[in-house]
């Protein structure tokens, strides 16, 4: 069998339905609950938004979408799954299902965060690798795109689009 490498795109959260918000909100304030003030700020961002965030749609696509291109350079040699902080399914629940899967090395992909920063330095780096280590897990993360660039000169297309759309709509 041909050894299979766990990919675990990993994310914030948010909730998927605004009664998920109070424990949400909770979860973040590690274990405190906010107050009627704080989750009714809370819930009205999210209300102004539509009701919920589009986090979760987008970080599930991105997953399907890594899966696919991955699959198509290297059919049946990655698991893709996506783990989150906050919400299901959290990091440890896809950490565990991609070793139910045979996956014996994990490689760790932060599509939340496009530079380094605590999150990604001490969570991912130290801590996350500790765990590895202490399981016998291969580990490695995607470099973040800091300013590499060819992220750079893409961000700048994506900025001046936006710039032409906005000029051309507002003479």
């Amino acid at each position: 069998m041909t050894t299979r490498t766990g990919v675990l795109v990993m994310a914030h959260g948010t909730p998927d339905t605004p009664e998920e918000i109070e424990p949400f909100y909770t979860r973040i304030r590690r274990g405190r609950p906010p107050t009627p003030e704080l989750l009714d700020e809370l819930t009205g961002r999210y209300e102004a938004i539509g009701g919920t965030s589009p986090l979760t749609t987008r970080t599930r696509a991105q997953v399907d979408g890594l899966a696919a291109a991955l699959e198509a350079v290297a059919p049946g040699r990655f698991l893709v799954r996506l783990g989150t902080k906050y919400v299901h399914p959290t990091i440890e629940e896809a950490v565990a299902d991609l070793s139910a899967e045979g996956a014996t090395a994990v490689v760790v992909c932060a599509v939340g965060f496009v530079s380094d920063h605590l999150e990604v330095l001490y969570d991912l780096d130290i801590e996350a690798q500790d765990k590895a280590d202490a399981l016998g897990i291969a580990f490695a993360r995607t470099t973040s795109l800091n300013d590499d660039p060819a992220f750079l000169a893409m961000l700048a297309d994506v900025v001046v689009e936006a710039a032409d759309t906005t000029v051309a709509s507002h003479p």
